[in-house]
């Protein structure tokens, strides 16, 4: 038998035994296919102790990648991010998307150093960071609250306390250096002479009105303390105690006493002090003041409180007033953006535009530089 016979027969038997197995009811063993997405490492071993893919993470929806500082991996349920500083903790629902929106571990909020948990005395959850906490609570979405804003905040009892959870996240002064959060029951300002203090109530409201820390009381120096006639917070430029026989304000130091008429401001500056006073506000579409506002509705409201009629919807709000060159934006002038323009804001002369941004994001201010510009015009 030649050899070309012989490889011939090896063939026929190798058939014959094939289908003797298979009529056996025996199969070939399948290729084995690796999970399409696999936990390994510390994110594993974090993942393994929450209960796998029985936990609230679910499965492995992205497998372990590199990020700013560290390491990640995405699941159905939640993004478990590892740093060698903080461990492995997981981020989830709607604080996961506040903290994508912010950068995320590239942020100025950094790694989570816990993972999400409720509030313990007011319904809510959060998430705290490196760089500060990440706040909600159904009333008010998701905020940030960081640095000496957190601080004092933690100081006064966090969401149980009077102010209660934040409504925005932290946003600088427009005209003077310093920032602030607003509160369901308050503010709390920080500057860097007065450090961060809390104003609340009716003493906050007279402040506001006349102006926030603008005017001549400035910045708040104190935070709100009971005196014989009942409450008094202290400023730069004097004090307001609220009398609790009358529920009356009254404003004592040298901001109570008159002073020459300041110069006459723009009625851009004048309408942004007013859409200031309406930060956190909610966003609603076709919403024109004076307690919800879409884009357009806070700059048509804003400046109709200073006796300017605008159009009512921002692409043609961009067709009034006179024209600004970018390098030449000031206080009060309206900014808009994408093309064709479809969002509007009022600069604040510090790089950011108060705004309503969208649907869950209340009146806010927001820079520029995340933007798409368009145009600005003067009023």
């Amino acid at each position: 038998m030649g050899l070309t016979d012989r490889l011939r027969s090896v063939a026929v038997l190798a058939a014959v035994a094939a289908a003797t197995v298979t009529g056996a009811g025996l199969q070939p063993a399948a290729a084995q296919v690796a999970p399409a997405c696999q936990p390994y490492g510390a994110i594993g071993a974090y993942w393994q102790g929450v209960g796998a893919e029985r936990s609230f993470l679910g499965t492995c929806t992205k497998d372990e990648h590199a990020v700013p500082g560290g390491r990640a991996t995405g699941f159905g349920g939640g993004t478990v991010y590892w740093s060698a500083v903080t461990g492995a903790h997981s981020v989830k629902g709607l604080i996961r998307d506040g903290y994508t929106a912010a950068g995320a571990t590239g942020s100025f909020l950094g790694f989570p150093t816990t993972d999400e948990a409720f509030t313990p005395r007011v319904f809510g959850a959060f998430n705290h960071f490196q760089g500060g906490s990440l706040y909600w609570s159904p009333g008010t979405g998701v905020r940030e609250v960081h640095g000496s804003i957190r601080d004092k905040w933690a100081a006064l009892g966090w969401e149980g306390g009077a102010l209660g959870f934040p409504t925005t996240g932290e946003a600088g002064t427009p005209t003077k250096a310093g920032a602030f959060n607003h509160f369901q029951g308050g503010s709390i300002y920080w500057s860097p002479a007065t450090g961060a203090h809390e104003v609340r109530g009716a003493i906050r409201e007279r402040w506001a009105g006349l102006g926030w820390e603008t005017s001549a009381l400035g910045f708040p120096t104190s935070d709100e303390y009971v005196v014989a006639e009942g409450r008094r917070t202290d400023f730069q430029g004097g004090s307001v105690i609220w009398t609790a026989a009358s529920n009356t304000t009254r404003v004592v130091g040298a901001a109570a006493t008159p002073s020459p008429p300041p110069a006459a401001e723009s009625k851009g500056k004048r309408a942004l002090a007013v859409a200031h006073t309406k930060l956190g506000a909610r966003y609603v579409w076709g919403g024109n003041g004076p307690t919800v506002f879409d884009c357009s509705g806070l700059t048509s409201w804003a400046f109709r409180q200073v006796g300017v009629t605008l159009p009512r919807v921002a692409a043609d709000q961009a067709k009034v007033g006179t024209y600004v060159d970018k390098s030449n934006l000031q206080a009060g002038d309206l900014v808009f953006f994408y093309s064709p323009v479809t969002h509007v804001g009022i600069y604040d002369g510090n790089g950011n535009v108060l705004n309503a941004p969208t649907e869950g994001q209340g009146v806010q201010y927001t820079p520029i530089k995340y933007l798409p510009y368009t145009t600005a015009r003067r009023m």
